[in-house]
């Protein structure tokens, strides 16, 4: 009788655990996104023609918070739920440097503009004046905000501009097609 109680638990452990499988798989993102919106690096697709655009005169999108260390980068969040609300958000995160010297740049709310200088020589951003406030902003927008007044350096590759603002730390754009 004993034996047949021992058969029993084991039935019901692989029963039990062949219903949580499956499960367990549902959890994972098909885009091998986490639940925090954390990517891989190299899951962002590459486009040689990205490294040839220049820095100025181009528009630029954000697409998140990369760490060059880590080889993440967390997916920027705008801070709408639902696929009807994203127009709403069209000039969310976009940034623009024009031939004057000045750059603009929105985060989800507010509109940003300062002063700036390049040195080719290191590819170092130099910024001058400015406000800020991040007022109402959702999502990621102030996280945008205060990251984007750390900026001092930038590069430009196959996966888009990279402006950093730490040592490993750095926010990737790719063209915005608007």
């Amino acid at each position: 009788m004993k034996k047949k109680v021992i058969s029993t638990q084991k039935l019901l452990f692989w029963t039990m655990l062949i219903m949580i499988l499956p499960m367990l798989g549902a959890c994972q993102k098909d885009d091998g996104m986490d639940q925090e919106g954390v990517i891989n690096l190299k899951d962002i697709p590459e486009n040689p023609k990205f490294a040839d655009l220049p820095l100025v005169g181009t528009k630029w999108k954000l697409v998140g918070f990369a760490n060059s260390e880590t080889g993440k980068i967390k997916v920027a969040d705008v801070g709408l739920r639902g696929e009807d609300r994203l127009p709403e958000c069209a000039r969310c995160f976009t940034l623009f440097f024009d031939e004057m010297g000045v750059f603009e740049f929105f985060s989800t709310l507010n509109k940003f503009m300062r002063n700036y200088r390049v040195e080719n020589i290191d590819s170092q951003l130099f910024f001058e004046g400015g406000y800020r406030t991040t007022a109402g902003e959702r999502g990621d927008g102030e996280k945008f905000a205060a990251a984007m007044y750390k900026v001092d350096k930038f590069n430009i590759s196959s996966r888009g501009l990279a402006l950093y603002y730490g040592s490993s730390d750095y926010l990737l754009f790719q063209p915005s097609m608007e």
